[in-house]
């Protein structure tokens, strides 16, 4: 391991270090929230009999009202803190895994990149509901918690029916509980998305030079020799219908028209490279996701390993026999065409397919038959 992968790992280590003590705070602040709402519910309660005796009952409605929004509140600060709380928890899983791989890498840069595809596709963030995890029941406990001022609140309007406080009551908890969960998830999603410290793992050393970055790759040269650093995913897909192989013929940046499979980068809506490849048929040839019959993420793929570092998968898709092939000109398409697998190896063999994806993918497909 060279001195440059060693300062890395050094600089992971204090990475480590600040998640865990971030960890332990972020466990103290929910703690203290809690507290802070526990003890101040706790004197409106066990005040209640000298509160009713002493201000008047719309008042005393007032303050129930109160609690409950400061709870509401409280819920929220939970959320954020919960956010916050995710994030440390993948960098400390990612760091982990640089930690038990190291021995596979002589290259910070490509230890690096490997590290940043892992914080880009972790995949959706799965939606958090009130039973299924632990820390989804605590903070469900307490969003309930928050509710009990709307009880006594409603235990001091005497011209309202049980029925009717108990029916108002069902409907405040289901409308808090739908709205802190919301809240819940859209911060834990928007915190998978931030570019922080914790999970950019912004190190280079000192020699690397940034030649080009956009959206979806960043090119760095180092010690002389270029690397392309893919950003986000990217997908091969190999379509069929009925036994036959779409392929595509578009025009690419050697000015020369090639016949091949579809392919493309993820976007932010992905959820995975199954739905990247479904996204990408749908902009290239029109395929609804009615004309879906069934798609296989078949794994990963390198076009050049000694120039690239991405995260490519090589996914299938059977369509229907109902679709119709719909050229999108703007992807710079020219032709579709429905090959048999021996014309396939023709092409091959004959050079009228060169694209190294292409041929990768095809490979793939046949050794899982």
């Amino acid at each position: 391991m060279d001195d440059n992968l060693n300062t890395f790992m050094g600089f992971l280590e204090s990475v480590y270090s600040e998640c865990h003590t971030h960890l332990l705070e972020q466990g103290t602040k929910r703690d203290q929230v809690i507290a802070f709402y526990i003890v101040l519910l706790s004197f409106a309660v066990t005040s209640g009999t000298v509160l009713r005796s002493t201000i008047h009952a719309h008042s005393l409605l007032v303050i129930y009202v109160g609690l409950f929004v400061i709870g509401v509140i409280c819920n929220l600060v939970l959320a954020d803190l919960r956010s916050w709380h995710r994030q440390y928890l993948d960098s400390i899983r990612i760091i982990n895994w640089a930690f038990a791989h190291r021995s596979e890498f002589t290259d910070t840069l490509k230890l690096k990149a490997t590290l940043e595809s892992m914080t880009e596709y972790k995949g959706k963030q799965t939606t958090l509901w009130p039973w299924s995890t632990t820390d989804n029941m605590v903070f469900t406990a307490f969003a309930i918690l928050t509710t009990v001022p709307v009880i006594f609140g409603l235990a001091g309007i005497s011209s309202l029916a049980v029925g009717v406080r108990v029916a108002i009551y069902i409907a405040v908890l289901s409308v808090d509980m739908a709205f802190v969960f919301r809240y819940l998830n859209f911060k834990v999603e928007q915190g998978l998305g931030y570019k922080t410290w914790i999970l950019s793992f912004d190190y280079y050393s000192p020699d690397t030079v940034d030649v080009f970055a956009n959206r979806y790759m960043e090119i760095k040269v180092h010690d002389d020799i270029p690397t392309v650093y893919q950003k986000t995913g990217g997908v091969v897909t190999l379509p069929t219908q009925d036994g036959h192989v779409v392929l595509i013929r578009i025009q690419r940046a050697d000015g020369h028209e090639h016949w091949e499979l579809p392919r493309g980068y993820m976007e932010g809506s992905d959820a995975d490279h199954v739905a990247a490849a479904r996204r990408e048929l749908r902009e290239e040839l029109n395929v609804r996701d009615g004309d879906v019959v069934g798609a296989e993420d078949l794994g990963a793929l390198s076009s050049d390993s000694g120039l690239i570092v991405g995260d490519i998968h090589v996914v299938t898709v059977e369509i229907g026999p109902d679709w119709r092939a719909e050229l999108q000109s703007d992807e710079g398409i020219v032709a579709v065409r429905l090959v048999e697998s021996a014309e396939m190896d023709r092409m091959v063999r004959d050079n009228v397919i060169v694209d190294a994806l292409t041929i990768g993918a095809l490979g793939k497909s046949r050794s899982r038959r």
